[in-house]
């Protein structure tokens, strides 16, 4: 189902803001916040009596970090949670669409920190808190075959034979002798 840029689509307890594969979080009941890490990979190469130089060998994967709050009167923390919790055991690549149509990418679930703040006498859960850690998943980039840019040089060359080689096996070694040939 697509989504409308100009229209979330609406659910009992509020807006759609994200779909992370078939888990949906909406915007008045669960974000609380979310921060986004991008970044570039770099080696460093040591220089004698100088400063090391910096060399950019690639983009680094994106990191998501999402607060959520999960309430009793808005849903069931702990359905909620089930499903973050099956997300990181199952090691799935689930695709990160927010409700205007962005698609950010593929996206894996690599932690969930929870905090529960109200409970019943029982332990039924009534409201928690949980950080959830998302890593972006980058398709590996598989090299073709190198297509060579010149003909080969070597020619083949007539009825020439390769030289003959005799296989010879060593002498025996007496057994009260030293490891090393040389006699170290």
């Amino acid at each position: 189902m697509a989504l409308s840029p100009t229209q979330p689509q609406s659910t009992p307890q509020g807006f759609q803001h994200a779909l992370l594969g078939k888990i949906a979080f909406n915007l008045i009941t669960y974000f609380e916040g979310s921060s986004m890490t991008f970044a570039a990979n770099y080696a460093e190469h040591a220089h004698i009596l100088g400063k090391p130089q910096l060399q950019f060998t690639g983009q680094a994967l994106d990191d998501l970090s999402w607060s959520l709050v999960f309430h009793a009167g808005f849903c069931n923390p702990e359905i909620e949670l089930l499903k973050l919790r099956d997300a990181v055991a199952k090691h799935e690549v689930l695709p990160l669409v927010f409700a205007n149509g962005d698609y950010k990418g593929k996206f894996v679930v690599t932690s969930v920190e929870v905090t529960t703040r109200q409970t019943l006498a029982d332990g039924t859960v009534i409201s928690l808190e949980a950080s959830v850690a998302l890593r972006e998943y980058a398709e590996p980039k598989f090299v073709s075959a190198v297509k060579p840019k010149n003909k080969a040089i070597a020619t083949k060359t007539g009825n020439k034979k390769p030289a003959k080689t005799v296989k010879r096996k060593p002498k025996p070694r007496p057994i009260d002798s030293n490891i090393c040939r040389a006699g170290f």
